[in-house]
């Protein structure tokens, strides 16, 4: 008999500056991608970056974690700050042009 995998995720739930629900794992941010054919108790979350990222869980409406499909991303987790329930995207930062001059004679 194989051992059974448990597997304990804690998801903190955020606003984004449009009002939508966005849960965070580790860093990395989820938003609920619709709610599951005639279950409204329920809801898959899939990971903000997209294609070909494929991290997703499945959730209740109350938090609960009930599924975890993966959470294995193919990227870094984004720039975020979250004050007051409310997630802010930080600028990315890049980087400074470099300017050579060049003396002619």
């Amino acid at each position: 008999m194989a051992a059974e995998r448990i597997l304990i995720v804690a998801a903190t739930y955020v606003r984004n500056l449009n009002g939508k629900q966005i849960a965070i794992i580790d860093g990395y941010t989820f938003y609920a991608c619709n709610s599951l054919s005639g279950n409204l108790d329920t809801s898959m979350w899939r990971c903000t970056k997209g294609y070909p990222c494929k991290a997703r869980f499945k959730a209740l409406n109350t938090g609960e974690i009930v599924r975890v499909t993966t959470l294995e991303h193919e990227h870094v987790p984004p720039a975020i700050d979250v004050h007051d329930g409310i997630l802010y995207k930080l600028a990315k930062k890049k980087p400074t042009p470099v300017t050579y001059a060049t003396h002619m004679r």
